[in-house]
């Protein structure tokens, strides 16, 4: 079976066009906020599966901080932290975006998420996390390459964060 020039040309140009469109909108920051119809970000690799799992298992068995700290991206406080158990938490707001574009041999994606915190001792407040890691992302879906440093987590509103120019 012989398939036209006619059809082959329309399914090449097709092809080309959603490559394009996928490289496109997949490079565009990407904004999560808790009570909104975006989906939360997935990772493919690395330490875990979802911020929620990552906050879970520190959360769950140690606490979190209530000052200025780092944490390792699988998710080691220093040793000089203090942690505070936490009664509940939530995510309210996660912002990434690719620090080069889609052609670059860099592969590199900011992380910046803000937490709402209720301690034990109904103690309240906001966690600002921030973090950049080899890999990079499709709109929620991040790709994993490779551990990059420390997050760095403060007690703090992470502020409005704005798509295409980080925080503001």
């Amino acid at each position: 079976m012989r398939i036209s020039k006619q059809r082959q040309s329309l399914a090449i140009v097709i092809g080309l066009g959603g490559m394009l469109l996928l490289i496109t909108v997949g490079w565009l920051p990407y904004r999560y906020e808790g009570e909104s119809y975006m989906y939360p970000p997935v990772f493919i690799g690395g330490c875990f599966p979802s911020l929620g799992k990552f906050i879970e298992n520190i959360a769950g068995e140690k606490g979190l901080p209530r000052l200025r700290t780092t944490l390792t991206q699988c998710g080691e406080f220093e040793s000089s932290t203090a942690l505070y158990p936490v009664k509940w938490w939530e995510i309210k707001k996660v912002y990434l975006d690719n620090l080069h574009g889609p052609l670059s041999h860099k592969r590199l994606y900011q992380i910046i998420m803000e937490v709402e915190v209720e301690y034990r001792d109904w103690g309240r407040g906001v966690l600002c996390w921030k973090a950049w890691n080899y890999g990079y992302h499709i709109g929620p879906l991040v790709v994993n390459q490779g551990i990059g440093p420390p997050w760095e987590v403060s007690p703090d509103s992470c502020g409005n964060i704005h798509p295409g120019n980080g925080l503001r």
